[in-house]
């Protein structure tokens, strides 16, 4: 489940976190700079979550995209958070471009 800082009184008000797992995917510093992470770090740490850091930047290349359409066979592929959106029909067929604000039914 994807939790956020902010989660904290969702979790303390409503999971039970025994033999729970924390995945930490961010930039280590983050936790040495956020004071609400470092309040969440602490609370799981004091309630026997095992914390693992395996930092994922998010960037992936075009083979990897390649090989997850193909894994998935989306109906649309909506580039998101990319400068050049425009690039993706030189390598996928159902490429939607998407303006931001722009509504799309999925």
């Amino acid at each position: 489940m994807l939790i956020r800082a902010g989660f904290l009184w969702d979790l303390e008000t409503f999971l039970e976190l025994k033999g729970a797992s924390w995945i930490y995917s961010m930039w280590h510093g983050y936790l040495d700079q956020s004071e609400s992470l470092g309040k969440l770090k602490s609370y799981l740490g004091g309630k026997g979550v095992r914390n693992e850091e395996l930092h994922t930047s998010g960037h992936a290349t075009i083979s990897e995209l390649t090989d997850l359409a193909n894994a998935l066979s989306p109906k649309m592929i909506i580039p998101i958070h990319t400068f050049h959106p425009e690039k993706f029909k030189d390598h996928f067929s159902n490429v939607k471009l998407v303006d931001n604000g722009e509504e799309v039914e999925i």
